[in-house]
């Protein structure tokens, strides 16, 4: 196998083991994966549009509605309206929500979803670099 083919495979696997550890976590706090997926795409102390969201999740701008009002029913976000469009709806994480995807991020490193002791501190920087290349 070449190794982009390799290199697609191997994300693939990794993103199931996630996700079936996130589902579990989840499940014991009443979320869904995606539900549990927004919370952590939301960065903390950021806001996000609506539409960005939409197109970060790759999927129909009803979808996130619905997830939004879901998330905003359980405390875990915060929705406005922008202050130069009243139109633009932005969202944030309140502070039910930074800890809900502070304990995701935990529960996944428990769960060593990946090894990453195998990595050294300049290994993982590195790894971090190349991630946030590729998706940028």
């Amino acid at each position: 196998m070449n190794q982009s083919n390799e290199l697609y495979v191997n994300m693939i696997q990794l993103t199931v083991r996630a996700k079936k550890h996130l589902s579990v976590f989840c499940e014991s706090k009443h979320l869904t994966p995606v539900q549990g997926i927004v919370l952590i795409t939301l960065e903390p102390a950021k806001t996000m549009t609506m539409n960005e969201l939409s197109e970060t999740m790759a999927c129909d701008a009803s979808n996130i509605t619905g997830l939004v009002d879901r998330l905003e029913s359980h405390g875990l976000i915060k929705r406005c309206s922008c202050e130069s469009d009243r139109r633009i709806k932005q969202i944030s994480l309140s502070p039910k929500g930074l800890e809900c995807r502070r304990d995701i991020v935990t529960a996944l490193k428990k769960a060593e979803v990946i090894d990453l002791s195998k990595l050294s501190e300049p290994e993982k920087k590195e790894l971090v670099r190349l991630i946030n290349v590729v998706l940028s």
